[in-house]
């Protein structure tokens, strides 16, 4: 950021509010909870010097902070695949983790209650674990 860009941000930006500002002052400023202040602080989204146990937060911290975020929201433009290029893709053979029956990923085992499911997992795993034909 441009020093002229940033004396105007300062300028422009939370002109109620003192130079060095208290942990208070930034949640009131960003409207934010006691525990995500102390978080950016302590990860270093927002730098400060802690005198004794308190924080002392340089204003320009916060406005560069507030910057970054908004950089960071700017909208970047979807790529867009034409049909022919999804046609010709090659898809990756689906690997099983127990053949032709689970694939890899999420799986979801669903049914009415007290119809087997747990008994049908416990059976599949032992089944796997000792090598037998499922």
């Amino acid at each position: 950021m441009k020093k002229t860009e940033l004396k105007e941000l300062y300028e422009m930006m939370f002109p109620n509010y003192p130079d060095i500002l208290t942990v208070t002052e930034l949640r009131e400023m960003l409207g934010i909870s006691r525990h995500l202040a102390y978080k950016l602080l302590g990860d270093g989204y927002i730098t400060a010097v802690k005198i004794g146990s308190a924080y002392k937060i340089p204003k320009v911290s916060v406005i560069h902070y507030v910057m970054e975020g908004v950089k960071k929201m700017q909208v970047k433009k979807l790529k867009t695949v034409d049909a022919e290029t999804l046609l010709s893709t090659p898809i990756s053979k689906t690997m099983f983790i127990v053949d032709g029956l689970i694939p890899q990923g999420v799986n979801v085992l669903s049914g009415a209650s007290k119809i087997g499911k747990s008994w049908l997992m416990l059976w599949l795993g032992l089944q796997v674990s000792q090598g037998l034909p499922v």
